[in-house]
């Protein structure tokens, strides 16, 4: 035997009426006119909830933006950078600024100048992973990277680092395994 949804179904001698369909889900909204065919439809439904659904999200996003729009700004990317103080790397001495201080949202350049006397890898991997870097211009040729680790230098010359720190923080940038030798500073970002 077959039982379909019109029939009614019998449980020991009783008979119940089958389960109804689960209701369409109402909202308060108006409702929004077909685009499929004429009258209501599964498509003026869907379009409906398409449209509620976009006015929900561009309403979240509108609050977002008015409570970014009070949040201050440290610095003006329009400007220039912020030139911090050269950073010269000397085989004798070791870096010559063992700190610098720094506010997020502050577009800077930092530059690094070599003696040439050694090989030289400056790595301040969680700086620049916690900053945007702009451009690094190594003897008048610039790059725009997505990322930075590290700077390397095989002879004397000057490397610029323009760059934006994002997230606050104490970051270290060292020569490894010269950190003994003086070849260690750290970035303090607020």
């Amino acid at each position: 035997m077959t039982i379909r949804a019109r029939d009614k179904i019998r449980v020991r001698g009783f008979s119940a009426p089958p389960p109804a369909p689960p209701p369409r889900p109402t909202t308060d909204l108006a409702p929004v006119p077909s685009v499929v065919g004429r009258g209501g439809g599964a498509g003026g439904w869907l379009l409906g909830q398409a449209l509620r659904s976009a006015a929900i999200i561009a309403a979240v996003c509108g609050l977002a933006l008015a409570t970014l729009a009070d949040a201050p700004a440290a610095g003006n990317l329009v400007k220039r950078a912020e030139r911090l103080e050269a950073l010269e790397l000397n085989a004798g001495t070791g870096f010559s600024i063992k700190a610098y201080n720094l506010e997020t949202g502050v577009y800077y350049r930092w530059r690094i100048v070599s003696d040439g006397r050694e090989e030289y890898r400056l790595m301040a991997p969680e700086l620049f992973r916690n900053s945007w870097i702009d451009r690094v211009s190594i003897e008048d040729r610039e790059v725009r990277p997505m990322g930075l680790h590290a700077v390397e230098f095989d002879d004397e010359g000057e490397i610029d680092i323009w760059f934006v720190p994002i997230r606050p923080g104490d970051y270290r940038f060292y020569i490894e395994s010269l950190e003994s030798e003086g070849f260690e500073g750290v970035m303090h970002v607020r």
